[in-house]
Parts: C-alpha cells; sequence; structure tokens
C-alpha cells in the first residue's frame, strides 16, 4: 500500500491536476461550444486508444516483475533502460503510420468531419511520450519512487500544458491549439522524469544484486517479460474500451455537439476515481510481494484497507455529480444540456471503475492474467455491443448505460473471483451503506433546492454547503468507527498547528 507521504502527495497532485484540467476544460469547453468541444474530445478519445497500448503492456508488468525481483535497483533501471528504447521505435513508427494512412482513413469512413486527420496528427504526437512516461512512471512505483513520478506526471505536465495552451491559444489556433499543448505538457513531464530516474543509476550501480526469490528467477528475460506484457497490454485494452467506446461510437453515430454535452459530463464524473487511484498507486506491487511470500491473509487485508477507503471516500462525490449533475450547465455555459440519466449513469460507472478496478491486481499481479483476459473482454464486447445497439436510437444516455453495465460486470465478476482466490473478501457494512446514505441525501437537498431556489449560483452554493454539512454528520456519526473519528481529529490538529506555526506572528 502506498506510504502516507507518497500517497497524500500523489493525491494532492491528482487534485492539482484536476483542478487546473478543470478550469481549462471549462474554459475551452465554453469557448470552443459543444460543437468544437466534442470534435477534440472525439480526437483524445481515438489517441486514448492508442496510448493504452503504447506501453506495450510493461507498465504493469513491471510492476510484477520489479516488485518481485529481488536484484539490485542498478540491474532494474538497467533492464528499464533497454524497454524504453524499444517502446520509443514502436511508438515513432505507430506514429508515422498515423499520419500516413490511418488518420485520412478515419476521416474519410468513419468520422467524416472537416480537418479530422490533422486533429488526430496533433493528438498523436504525445504518443511517444506519453508511453515512456507510463514505462517510467510504473518502474518509480516499483522501486519506491512514488514521488518523483508524481511530480513530473501531476505537478509539472498540467502546469507546462497549461502554459502551452495560453500561448496557442494566443496564436489563434483553437481547437488545435488544445491538442497541441496536451502534447507539449506529456513531453516535458517525460524529459524531466527520465532525468531525475536516471540521475540516481550511478550510486544504485554499487549495490551488490540480490538473489532472486523462489519461482522468479528467470521470469525477467526479455521473452518473458514481453510475454507477459502482452497479455497486459490485452487487458488495458479491453478495460480501456469500456472508457472510450462510449465516446467513440457515440461520435460515429450522433453530432459532434451532443459528443460534447457526454464529454463534459463524463470530465466531471472522473474526479470520483481521484482518490481510489492515488491509494492503488503501489497496490500492485504489494499485492504481487505479499502472494509470492504465501500471504494470501495479507493480500485480503491490503484489499479490504483499500475498498473501505476508496468507497468512503468516493460515495460523496458519486452522489454530487448523480444529483447535481444537470445543474452543470452553470458551469460550461448555457449552449450544453445534461441529462439527469446520462449523470447518474456516467457516475454510478465512474464509482464502480475507481472503486473496484484496482481489484484487479490481485488476479493480473497473482499469475491469473489469463481469467482476467477472458473477464475483460467478454465485458468490453457486451459494452461495445450495447452501445452500438443503444446509441441511433437514445445517443449519449444509452452509450452511458451501456457502458455502465460493463463496468458492473466486468467488476463484479473479477471481484468474485478475487474473493474466491484469496479466501473471502474483507468488506464492513459501513463501506455498502456509504453510497447510498450519500445518494439519499443528495436527492433531499435538490428537492429542497428545486422546491425553494432557483437555478443559479447562490442556490448552488448554498445546496453545496448544506449537503457538505448533512455528509460530515453522517460519516461522524454513522460511517467511521471510533478510531478513524479519532485519527482523522489528530490528523486536522496537526495540520492546524502546522499552519499556525507557518504564520509568522505579529510583532
Amino acid at each position: 500500500m502506498t506510504r502516507g507521504r507518497d500517497a497524500g502527495l500523489y493525491a494532492g497532485g491528482l487534485l492539482f491536476q484536476q483542478g487546473i484540467a478543470f478550469g481549462v476544460g471549462v474554459a475551452a469547453a465554453r469557448w470552443l461550444g459543444p460543437q468544437g468541444y466534442g470534435q477534440v474530445s472525439l480526437a483524445r478519445a481515438i489517441y486514448g486508444v492508442a496510448v493504452i497500448l503504447a506501453p506495450l503492456g510493461l507498465d504493469l508488468s513491471l510492476l510484477r516483475r520489479l516488485g518481485e525481483s529481488g536484484a539490485g535497483r542498478a540491474a532494474k533501471v538497467a533492464q528499464v533502460q533497454k524497454l524504453r528504447q524499444i517502446t520509443w521505435a514502436v511508438n515513432l513508427a505507430v506514429v508515422a503510420a498515423m499520419a500516413l494512412a490511418g488518420a485520412p482513413w478515419l476521416q474519410a469512413h468513419l468520422y467524416r468531419q472537416p480537418g479530422f486527420a490533422l486533429d488526430l496528427v496533433i493528438a498523436f504526437t504525445a504518443l511517444p511520450f506519453a508511453a515512456d512516461l507510463a514505462v517510467l512512471t510504473a518502474a518509480c512505483r516499483a522501486l519506491d519512487r512514488v514521488a518523483q513520478a508524481s511530480l513530473a506526471s501531476l505537478y509539472l505536465q498540467p502546469v507546462v500544458r497549461t502554459v502551452a495552451l495560453g500561448g496557442l491559444l494566443a496564436l489563434g489556433l483553437g481547437a488545435r491549439g488544445v491538442l497541441a499543448a496536451t502534447a507539449v505538457g506529456v513531453a516535458a513531464a517525460n524529459l524531466v522524469l527520465a532525468a531525475l530516474l536516471m540521475r540516481g543509476r550511478r550510486p544504485l550501480r554499487a549495490e551488490p544484486p540480490a538473489p532472486e526469490p523462489p519461482g522468479v528467477a528467470g521470469s525477467g528475460s526479455p521473452a518473458r517479460l514481453f510475454g507477459y506484457s502482452g497479455w497486459m497490454a490485452a487487458m488495458l485494452l479491453t478495460y480501456g474500451a469500456l472508457k472510450l467506446v462510449d465516446v467513440l461510437v457515440l461520435g460515429h453515430f450522433r453530432p459532434a455537439r451532443e459528443v460534447g454535452d457526454y464529454a463534459a459530463v463524463s470530465a466531471i464524473a472522473q474526479l470520483i476515481c481521484l482518490y481510489p487511484t492515488a491509494l492503488s498507486q503501489t497496490l500492485g506491487p504489494t499485492v504481487a510481494g505479499l502472494y509470492a511470500a504465501g500471504s494470501r491473509r495479507g493480500v485480503r487485508r491490503e484489499l479490504g484497507r483499500y475498498l473501505r477507503l476508496s468507497s468512503l471516500a468516493c460515495a460523496p462525490l458519486l452522489a454530487g455529480v448523480a444529483v447535481f449533475g444537470p445543474w452543470l450547465d452553470l458551469v460550461f455555459g448555457a449552449r450544453f444540456r445534461f441529462d439527469p440519466w446520462l449523470c447518474f449513469a456516467l457516475a454510478l460507472g465512474a464509482y464502480v471503475s475507481g472503486v473496484f478496478g484496482p481489484m484487479s491486481v490481485s488476479l493480473s499481479m497473482t499469475g491469473r492474467h489469463r481469467p482476467e483476459f477472458a473477464i475483460l473482454l467478454t465485458g468490453a464486447l457486451a459494452s461495445l455491443a450495447g452501445c452500438l445497439l443503444l446509441a441511433p436510437a437514445y445517443g449519449g444516455v444509452g452509450v452511458a448505460w451501456a457502458t455502465l453495465g460493463g463496468y458492473l460486470l466486468v467488476n463484479g465478476v473479477r471481484t468474485a473471483v478475487s474473493a474466491q482466490v484469496m479466501g473471502g473478501l474483507d468488506v464492513e457494512l459501513g463501506d455498502v451503506a456509504a453510497p447510498v446514505a450519500c445518494l439519499m441525501l443528495a436527492l433531499v437537498w435538490r428537492a429542497l433546492a428545486e422546491r425553494f431556489g432557483a437555478h443559479d449560483w447562490p442556490t448552488a452554493l448554498l445546496t453545496g454547503a448544506g449537503l457538505l454539512a448533512s455528509y460530515t454528520v453522517l460519516y461522524g456519526v454513522a460511517l467511521l468507527s471510533p478510531g478513524e473519528v479519532a485519527q482523522l481529529l489528530a490528523f486536522s490538529r496537526r495540520r492546524w498547528r502546522s499552519a499556525a506555526r507557518a504564520v509568522p506572528s505579529r510583532s
């Protein structure tokens, strides 16, 4: 499990990144409107499919390999360097193929929008940097350098992207400036993280290599590593399809304006996944290490702790987006329209994906990647079939419900398999009750807002404050244990004292 300092830095980085992305995204959406924002979102979705495969599955296989390996850090870093060279070569070839053939074909046959091929080429310039960044991030997580990866990816990248976006928009590049700014930000983060990791390479050479644990020796050979990473890439692609097929199918059947509405709500719903993503950063190598040591009880303990913390943290966000999603037109502008059922389906899908998605480590990190792939493939195909069936008649609402069905199928099955493999699942009543209770409170406050207020910012702010106070009482009285309440109060007191000491006293 991620250490408190690293988890805090990562969580803070996610909040920082999402805060900047939210502000920049809202500004871009208001400026571009649903039509322009939809076209940008469609280009990003196609790029998103490619970026899943770009690391060649090494971002997951390295977590397991380096987590199990007893070799010294110098040997591990040297292995990462060789794999980076292969990743760069493959992805440069993909960019060339997209520019010469892929983008023109997609514009001519699937997404007949003027200039869409050039949009795709601009988006794909980030691919080699993104692939290398994923490999480096996995290496940092496995080598206990989460802080370095967080600083580069979550702090530097959004700042550089925002500065670049401002300059490109000033030059009049418009929507293509948005895509180009993303590439600039990814490239900056990649180059800085590579420098940070390699800076520590020389002193690490002095470490004597440790023997491999039983059953692991030889597993780091290139053939075996790429054999395993191929399965990892396939699993990432199939699960990523659940997150991207909705926009791709919707963009084929419906106009870009509707894609823009859908993408705006989806971007807000992804905030629900922030804390689970931060909490699970080193869950993979931790589970791999515990399982290699024969401690299934330790695996259950780590997974149970993760499930409880992530469920409690995500429940209020789930309720907020699901119930108050239609009020997002106050944020994005009057040109956007958000269907209530669209908001509910996207929010619930993000919750299921965020909270239960990392449970996959109990399969992928313990050598059960083949059955997990079968589960993922079944869910992805079911989601795709649902999207193709529902998109023509029901548009965004239809694909949102189809995607939710895929998330429920995949995560439900593999969580059940995980419980069977590990001899149980440590889940408490409060973990399950939290999302239901938060949804009920949000519905009550929305009814009060609609009954006594107007659809405006003062009502929204007042309702949000009341809902937050209700959540505080709910958690303090019913959902958190006395020990957890005491820990939160102690943490708050320490933070308050630290802040007070940081303020210079008046003379």
